[in-house]
């Protein structure tokens, strides 16, 4: 069966929900990225970043030539630059689940998958 695209609700473990990030990506039937359908529609898969305190920020979904999954902000950036994200089959994006993402900063952080919804158009 073919990859659905959905928005993605990853909530920051022990801060609830002001801090995390909402993206749409094209998901498999088990809950994994479907990089096929990633390099079809790239420009769909759009992130924001929500984070008390701070200025939210949006970007898009990329996968890096190290075959990582990333969060980038700025067009002109080499996405190594940006959130380093995960490995591709390394998650589920099963409500519930937990996401490990290593900031910008360095630090990594668990997020909880929040209810996936479908996207328009998916």
């Amino acid at each position: 069966m073919a990859s659905r695209f959905r928005t993605i609700r990853l909530e920051l473990a022990h801060a609830g929900a002001g801090c995390g990030y909402e993206f749409t990506a094209p998901l498999t039937e088990d809950g994994r990225l479907d990089y096929a359908a990633w390099r079809k529609e790239p420009k769909r898969c759009m992130v924001r970043r929500f984070w008390r305190g701070e200025d939210e920020r949006r970007g898009f979904l990329v996968h890096t030539r190290s075959r990582r999954w990333t969060f980038q902000y700025e067009l002109d950036n080499d996405p190594q630059d940006d959130e380093s994200g995960w490995r591709p089959d390394a998650n589920r994006f099963k409500p519930g689940v937990l996401v490990s993402i290593t900031d910008q900063d360095g630090v990594t952080r668990r997020f909880r998958v929040a209810e996936p919804e479908a996207s328009a158009g998916g």
